[in-house]
């Protein structure tokens, strides 16, 4: 009854101690074994993550956070008992310690509840306003985690600074002794400074003493010493691991981890490779396959056995089920491989199914997407060869052979399905047997052994996926590009009779059935303009496959023997001075000066007036052509004025000295040629005149002021002469005839693209297609968008964005650019030479190479 009544309000022993005794193993104690219940559930259901360095604290999930949230809101219920039921407050002093120890609990409960500005706050008031007591050490400490997980880490290392100070004291709990390396060690983790992590993590050890703390730590420890190499370290602190009765997946992730810290000096391959088979069989690790598997390859590529390294990495990538991250890892190692040997098309399929699986935020990501979209453009290149060298074979088969070849093709396919549906039945009868039975279900397929296109599922399957992300769903039919005569008949229905639809219905199905020859037979390039299309088809590829060799891939010899090739089977090709050109640069950069100067001479004698023989003749052809160009545009100007003004004298002057300079573009001197013609006919007789406009037909037939000159003797012929009252106007209407005539058409509703057109010498094409690819994949992911880069000239380089389906969608696509900082940032950087632009347009811009010419087009029809 006196205890029961004991007041808070008069400062004596018995009080003071009633108070203690009371807050301490009532409230105090069970707010703490709340906080302990909720600390165990939350670590229970935290996710380590092992292909990452653990974190020192599992702080769980949030929807662990949900789970423990009755006993945390039961400890700060607790803690506010003390608090108000026990507190003594005399001369500025706490005499119950069980009270500031509550506002600890407090401010822990919130912690763990993840309110960490809340939980600050509480330890700052702790720190503050018991600043004299031990408990303000405790306080600094749990600010330093908040500012650690905050990364506040400057201000957290301050904190521990001054803890550190007390420490040496000893003048700090033994709770904080034990915490403290643990803080220290995980700020280092998080700024990712390992050598300065390691000491601390070896003290946390030795300062606590549950195994699963231990376990973890050392644990922790092992992955330090494993990033930094340290790998006969790192298996000491594995093995130590096992010792602590690690939980089962850290004990398996220890094991797996030791296999991989294996360099081939530091243990018994052998034993390690046992020891992973063993594992391989035991029905616990049946989820923990790939690991294994890739923990395998990983012992036999230190070996050097690189075949057998093969081998597991697929069976990693096989069995991997829920593991996307070790699926991703898996692929790109394969990838990694096949890429140094180099065996493009698979390296190709497997970084394809890295970046399927590999979460955006790894570091290399952006790089490994790249090259996935430049193996990809090669191995279309590839794939396209491959196909039209075997429709090509075809076509020069007899009839019989070629049906006995395609019989053979069907025969597969029929057997291919067959094996399908087979496995398809096992597998659902017999679950329990599904890793021994299922059909193997991998993205990457080996290649086949068979040469010919059609016996190879994955390039087929590879073929008609790109077919269809470039050209969309079409029908099968010959010349589909060009919309064929049979493609539109096919397409308007309403001019069949119901027997025709069914007709043509039986037909387009025999071309869709892979079981039938007519599937096979309606691209062999039987007739001329078939296979005169083919070999164009083949010639580009070849093309593009050295350049991308060249350029992308730095593979010079591959470069080469493409180049080689085009030249063999091609060579009075559209690309053959190019081909030239490279062949030239690619001997040079091998220091091969006999080769170098073979192809030099070649490109010389045999295509001098291009602009690749120019550019050898004289390294700064394209600047000055520039500079050149940009003045006479400027003459131009001041011509064409004079001749509005009356001043043909004049007008006469600026044409010929500008037709002097051969050197232009010839669309630009036919300009000038045109306008001294009309000047002539201002100033001199009609024959005079005539013969001025039959200069500009036959210096620059099929251009448009060649065609303007034409209708003008024509209207002279019709009597429509042009004397010297009324030629004024009919002069100056025909000049602006020309001016306004553009080699470039407007259909909105044609495919479009989006162009940068780059300058290298102010930022690498690389950087701008780079962008905006990690664009497309965060914004437009699903439209399937394709980034290219074409180099127009020695400096220039056409950045394209393709595939939208018309004007109005490129005019969305356009919109989002500047909304994006960092493709904004790029646009700055290329003087506003970006716009969208018609696939047929796109083609004349790149023959023509006249960029001022289109922007002018542009502002006609693309202003908004």
């Amino acid at each position: 009854m006196v205890f029961g009544s004991c007041s808070t309000k008069k400062n004596t022993w018995t009080r003071r101690n009633f108070h203690n005794i009371t807050a301490h193993y009532n409230a105090y104690f069970n707010g703490q074994m709340a906080i302990e219940d909720a600390r165990k559930s939350i670590a229970s259901e935290h996710k380590d993550n092992y292909s990452e360095i653990l974190d020192v604290f599992p702080l769980g999930t949030d929807d662990g956070v949900k789970n423990a949230a009755l006993n945390l809101d039961r400890a700060i219920k607790k803690a506010s008992i003390v608090i108000h039921q026990h507190s003594m407050v005399f001369n500025g002093s706490e005499k119950v310690k069980w009270v500031y120890y509550s506002y600890m609990m407090m401010g822990i409960s919130r912690f763990y509840g993840h309110d960490y500005g809340l939980a600050k706050q509480t330890f700052k008031y702790v720190a503050s306003k018991y600043d004299k007591e031990i408990v303000k050490f405790d306080a600094l400490l749990w600010i330093a985690r908040v500012q650690v997980i905050q990364g506040d880490y400057d201000e957290a290392r301050g904190n521990l600074g001054n803890i550190q100070n007390k420490m040496q004291q000893g003048m700090v709990s033994d709770e904080v002794k034990r915490l403290f390396p643990m803080v220290y060690a995980d700020l280092y983790l998080k700024q990712k400074n390992y050598e300065a992590a390691i000491p601390y993590l070896n003290q946390s050890i030795n300062s606590n003493k549950r195994k699963s703390d231990k376990a973890r730590l050392y644990f922790i420890l092992g992955q330090v010493q494993q990033k930094r190499l340290q790998f006969y370290d790192a298996i000491a602190s594995y093995q130590k691991v096992l010792k602590n009765n690690a939980a089962y997946e850290m004990d398996f992730n220890a094991r797996i981890n030791m296999a991989k810290c294996y360099d081939g000096t530091n243990g018994n391959a052998k034993d390690i490779v046992n020891q992973l088979l063993k594992m391989l069989k035991d029905e616990k690790n049946k989820d923990y396959l790939d690991q294994l598997y890739f923990a395998l390859a990983e012992v036999e590529l230190k070996n050097k056995n690189i075949p057998k390294a093969i081998e597991y990495l697929k069976l990693s990538v096989e069995k991997s089920t829920t593991n996307n991250l070790q699926k991703a890892f898996s692929s790109l190692k394969l990838a990694d491989i096949y890429f140094d040997k180099p065996e493009y098309q698979k390296a190709q399929a497997y970084y394809d199914s890295t970046i399927l699986f590999l979460p955006k935020t790894y570091t290399d990501y952006a790089m490994l997407k790249e090259r996935k979209d430049v193996l990809t453009e090669l191995v279309t290149n590839l794939l396209v060869v491959e196909r039209e060298d075997s429709l090509q074979a075809l076509a020069a088969m007899s009839d019989s052979k070629r049906n006995n070849v395609i019989d053979g093709i069907i025969k597969s396919e029929i057997d291919l399905e067959q094996k399908k549906a087979q496995d398809e039945i096992d597998r659902q009868q017999s679950l329990q047997f599904l890793e021994e039975n299922r059909a193997t279900t991998t993205s990457v397929t080996q290649a086949s052994t068979q040469k010919f296109y059609f016996y190879n599922p994955q390039t087929l399957s590879f073929g008609f996926a790109e077919f269809q992300k470039k050209w969309g769903p079409r029908k099968l039919a010959d010349n589909w590009r060009i919309s064929s005569k049979e493609s539109l008949e096919i397409g308007n229905e309403e001019e069949f009779s119901e027997l025709e639809k069914e007709k043509n219905d039986s037909i387009l199905k025999l071309k869709n059935d892979r079981k039938s020859r007519s599937y096979y037979l309606q691209n062999v390039p039987m007739t001329k303009e078939m296979m005169d299309t083919s070999n164009i088809k083949v010639a580009q590829a070849l093309y593009n496959l050295g350049f991308i060799y060249k350029e992308k891939l730095l593979n010079y010899n591959k470069s080469i023997e493409s180049f080689d090739k085009l030249l063999k089977r091609y060579p009075k090709g559209e690309n053959t001075p190019a081909a030239y050109y490279f062949l030239f640069q690619i001997y040079v950069q091998n220091n091969n000066e006999s080769d170098a100067k073979y192809y030099k001479k070649t490109l010389l004698n045999e295509y001098p007036n291009t602009d690749y023989a120019k550019i050898l003749s004289d390294p700064e052809y394209y600047t000055k052509l520039q500079v050149k160009t940009e003045m006479a545009k400027s003459l131009y100007k001041e011509a064409y004025t004079f001749y509005n003004q009356g001043n043909y004298n004049k007008t006469l002057e600026l044409s010929e000295e500008a037709l002097k300079g051969n050197a232009l573009e010839k669309v630009l001197l036919s300009k000038f040629s045109l306008l001294k013609a009309l000047a002539i006919g201002k100033t001199s007789d009609t024959s005079n005149f005539v013969i001025a406009l039959n200069i500009v037909i036959s210096s620059y037939p099929e251009t448009d002021a060649a065609l303007l000159a034409a209708q003008i003797i024509e209207q002279m012929k019709k009597g429509n002469s042009i004397n010297k009252s009324s030629s004024d106007q009919s002069s100056k209407s025909k000049q602006q005839e020309i001016e306004d005539k553009s080699i470039y058409s407007y259909n909105e509703n044609e495919t479009h693209i989006f162009v940068v057109v780059v300058d290298r010498n102010k930022i690498p094409a690389t950087e701008v297609q780079m962008k905006l690819t990690n664009h497309n994949d965060t914004y437009f992911a699903s439209d399937q968008l394709t980034v290219s880069a074409i180099p127009i000239n020695n400096s220039l380089v056409i950045v394209g964005v393709s595939n939208f389906k018309n004007k109005t969608d490129a005019f969305t696509y356009y919109k989002t650019l500047n909304r994006n900082s960092i493709i904004a940032d790029v646009l700055t950087k290329v003087d506003g030479n970006f716009f969208i632009i018609s696939q047929e347009n796109y083609t004349e811009l790149y023959k023509s190479k006249d960029i001022d010419a289109y922007k002018k087009f542009y502002s006609k029809y693309y202003s908004e």
